[in-house]
């Protein structure tokens, strides 16, 4: 609360107080929304520039190798033109992600919303992730409460949805063996308000120290088992941006060595 008040004086006397009491949390709350926007954005700058040094500095280093020549023979020169194409590809998707993270956050991004069953939309997911699924290797279980979700509609984009399931599913591969399990599940709550995804593994789960910040843009886990997987810390933020785009929410429960749960709730169109 700001409070202003000044004396009121005639004759070098006294005779009133003038003030006033303003309230001023809207200013303070945009005035620490400026700052938190700064230090994400020097944050992000930070980390993007650790993330493209490494593969930016490895193709240089196999570039200029080849055309000095100190790499000549045929083995090393394939090895070094393999090495440069999968490094370009991890720059290539980096600057997608972070491309569209940016428009996400700042609500540039488009979305092709239709209005359709939900069934139908449970259909497209399956079918846009059991490829990932089944060149796994890993045992599955793909389950549709055709009753439930066929009576109810939702108004979606079901690529964007399709690819937040598709970002699951592969960290869900990445960190589960393949004697293990990977189950989804699409239905309804009870009420028939929200539509209910939840993908379940039995991988290596994560720790309580990193469950607060998965969704968080370029978050690694400090646990060496989670650091040997390969990513950019990307999908995740991206995934969190379309659902609330949407309405919904995507939560995580897991428990480390155990396995890890993601739920996604969207909002029937009632």
């Amino acid at each position: 609360i700001e409070i202003s008040g000044s004396l009121i004086r005639e004759n070098d006397e006294v005779i009133a107080v003038d003030g006033y009491f303003r309230n001023i949390d809207p200013v303070k709350k945009a005035q620490d929304e400026l700052i938190e926007s700064k230090h994400s954005q020097e944050l992000m700058f930070s980390y993007i520039s650790h993330e493209l040094k490494t593969p930016v500095t490895i193709v240089l280093g196999y570039a200029t190798a080849l055309k000095d020549g100190t790499l000549s023979d045929e083995e090393g020169v394939q090895d070094a033109i393999e090495t440069i194409c999968e490094k370009s590809l991890v720059l290539e998707q980096m600057i997608k992600d972070l491309s569209q993270l940016s428009q996400l956050q700042t609500k540039q991004y488009s979305f092709n919303y239709e209005y359709m069953n939900c069934e139908d939309l449970a259909h497209i997911i399956r079918k846009t992730t059991l490829p990932d699924l089944r060149n796994s290797g890993i045992k599955y279980t793909f389950d549709i409460a055709g009753d439930v979700l066929r009576p109810l509609n939702i108004i979606a984009d079901p690529i964007r949805i399709s690819q937040v399931m598709s970002n699951l599913i592969v960290n869900s591969i990445k960190y589960t063996k393949p004697k293990n399990h990977i189950r989804m599940n699409i239905t309804a709550d009870k009420h028939k308000k929200h539509v209910i995804i939840v993908l379940t593994d039995k991988g290596i789960g994560i720790s309580k120290e990193d469950l607060p910040h998965i969704f968080e843009s370029f978050f690694k886990s400090s646990n060496p088992e989670n650091a040997k997987i390969q990513g950019q810390g990307l999908g995740l933020a991206i995934s969190k941006e379309i659902i609330d785009a949407h309405g919904g929410e995507i939560s995580v429960k897991s428990k480390y060595g155990k396995g890890t749960t993601f739920s996604i709730l969207l909002p029937v169109q009632q």
